[in-house]
């Protein structure tokens, strides 16, 4: 009798034992997916989100625009959103900082290019009225050469009269003694 009870006691023991080890088994797996959807939404997600920011960035296609977002502050993987939100706006900045200094060196370059080419118009206009310049120095020295000839040529002519001038007072002045000898003798 007594053994039978014993056995009857250690079968029921084994009996629960059993059914506490299956609700634990139970437990632990219902535990285990709970854990595993918890890390996988506050962890895995998040990290696998700043990832694929990151690669996008690194790739040269990123939208510095995009940010990320709804992440606990207080988390490593919130701190981390965080930081790479800040790094992505300041790149941003940086950026368009960039794009303007370019947009002014392009601005300042077509300006130097307009000057130059406004200069280089205005050298041709000066080169040009020196041209006409030298042109007419050497029309009117032309000329003036032609009035030193003409002058030298009335000169001779002058020159020329005054001695026919002189030879025909002399001629005059011979005919008008010859003629006042003429009337002397004649009054005698």
């Amino acid at each position: 009798g007594h053994s039978y009870h014993v056995n009857a006691t250690i079968a029921q023991l084994q009996s629960s034992a059993k059914y506490k080890l299956l609700g634990a088994l139970l437990v632990s797996i219902v535990l285990a997916i709970v854990i595993f959807k918890f890390a996988n939404n506050m962890i895995v997600q998040p990290i696998s989100r700043v990832t694929d920011n990151l690669r996008e960035l690194a790739s040269g296609s990123g939208d510095l625009t995009a940010r990320l977002g709804g992440e606990n502050q207080n988390t490593e993987v919130g701190r981390l959103s965080l930081a790479f939100n800040v790094f992505v706006e300041k790149l941003q900045h940086l950026i368009g900082q960039a794009q303007q200094s370019n947009k002014s060196l392009t601005e300042a370059s077509v300006q130097i290019t307009q000057s130059i080419d406004q200069t280089a118009k205005g050298i041709e206009v000066q080169f040009s009225e020196i041209s006409h310049v030298v042109s007419a120095v050497g029309q009117i020295s032309t000329m003036l050469d032609k009035v030193v000839d003409a002058a030298v040529q009335a000169s001779d002519a002058s020159i020329q009269a005054t001695n026919t001038t002189g030879a025909g007072n002399n001629v005059g002045a011979s005919a008008q003694q010859g003629v006042d000898e003429v009337v002397k003798e004649v009054d005698k």
